[in-house]
Order: C-alpha cells, then structure tokens, then sequence
C-alpha cells in the first residue's frame, strides 16, 4: 500500500538525490517482523546502484537471520543526520525510506563480490581488506551475506 505524503514541500523525488542519500550513508535501520513481533536493527552496508541493492553482512545465526528467513520482505531507512536546529526545536536531515526482499548470497564468488562493494561503499581505503577476502573461501564461507533488492525508494528532508 502507497501513502502519500502529508508535507508535500519536505519530498524528495529526484531519484539522483534519493541515490546520493544512499551512496553517502554508512548504516541502515532495518526494520523487520517475524509473528507480529517487530524487531530493528541498525547495521553497515555496501549500496550497488548498478544492481539496485544494498549488502549486509553478518553471523550465520541470531534474531536478525532467523526474521529474515521467516519474512524476507524489510523496510529500512538511511539518515543524514545534519543537526540539532537550537531554538527551533527541530533537527536539519535528508532520509531515503528502502522498501525491498532480502534474499541470502549463497555462492562463493558473489560473496566476495559483495564484500568487495562493502568495502569499496564503507571504507576509505579498502585495497586491504579487498585483498584479505579475494579468492579466499574458507574466510567467506564463514560470513553471511544478504542482499535487499530494492523495491522502492522514498525521501523526505527538513525545510533548508
């Protein structure tokens, strides 16, 4: 179901401007559901706007990939933070809304793949860790890699 939103005026529609939130954020709230129990949690990743995807990575086990396994269908939301606005009482943000399936990578070269688009997103200077990971299966078999294919995108930003 699509909702509109109620402050027109604070809508991002450029999809450049959607892409640059993500491009530049860090981490992502994911917000997830198994039985009607909601559960969140705030994790890094690696945006592939080529493929239309973020990547997580994590343990093999726990809360996270047992809801993801029982409810792949996620939500998640990417801030850039601003600032306090004093005397106003408000905050300054820009913030993309990520509705998507989460799916597990479970071949070895699309893992390393997508940790090599982790690092390459996260990291300031990734040569190192890229090289740690290249070709080296027994280490990526021990991570989880999710991908969120995304569905849709939505933004909203503070009055400037």
């Amino acid at each position: 179901m699509r909702y509109h939103m109620q402050r027109k005026e604070r809508e991002i529609t450029s999809e450049e401007s959607l892409h640059s939130i993500l491009r530049a954020g860090k981490f992502m709230v994911l917000a997830l559901s198994y039985k009607d129990v909601p559960y969140t949690v705030a994790l890094s990743y690696g945006y592939d706007e080529d493929e239309n995807a973020c990547y997580f990575h994590g343990a093999k086990i726990g809360r996270k990939m047992d809801y993801i396994r029982a409810n792949p269908k996620v939500c998640g939301i990417v801030i850039q933070d601003r600032g306090y606005v004093n005397g106003e009482c408000s905050h300054a943000y820009r913030s993309v809304v990520i509705e998507g399936t989460m799916e597990f990578v479970q071949d070895k070269n699309k893992k390393s793949q997508a940790l090599t688009k982790m690092f390459l997103h996260l990291e300031d200077h990734p040569e190192k860790l890229i090289k740690r990971f290249e070709g080296d299966h027994d280490a990526i078999s021990g991570v989880t890699i999710l991908k969120l294919k995304i569905e849709s995108l939505t933004g909203k930003q503070s009055k400037e």
